[in-house]
């Protein structure tokens, strides 16, 4: 795990790829968020029991354990981890498709453009914060 940044608005990066996890950290602490970044899906499950994002960005393609796996064990825990809202981070061949079945609340295509990542977060976050 990696902690980048303090701020209100907490987001967990979960995102193998460590090139696209960093830039994910730097960019989203510059915006004055805090993150924390993690290559392992059972690490960020675990990190749910303890820690309270508002946002999680989830690759669905995590070498351990996919997507899918980690999306079905979240919404099995307790809240408030099973209610952190997931925005898709994918290069998938048909991420609209996966996203509706996951229940994202929002999907990044890789390769992304920073401001299209910035868009997406800031959607999902005031979306999410708005309902509370």
């Amino acid at each position: 795990m990696v902690e980048a940044g303090v701020g209100e608005r907490r987001i967990l990066i979960v995102e193998d790829n460590e090139a696209i996890a960093r830039l994910l950290a730097e960019l989203l602490t510059d915006e004055g968020h805090h993150v924390l970044w993690t290559a392992s899906g059972a690490e960020a499950l675990e990190l749910l029991g303890t820690w309270a994002p508002h946002l999680i960005l989830l690759d669905i393609a995590l070498a351990e354990m996919d997507g899918d796996t980690f999306r079905e064990a979240q919404l099995a825990m307790t809240p408030p981890a099973s209610t952190v809202p997931v925005v898709l981070v994918t290069g998938a061949g048909d991420p609209e498709q996966l996203a509706e079945q996951l229940g994202a609340v929002g999907l990044v295509r890789k390769p992304f453009e920073l401001d299209d990542v910035l868009d997406v977060v800031e959607a999902a976050l005031n979306s999410h914060l708005e309902r509370r």
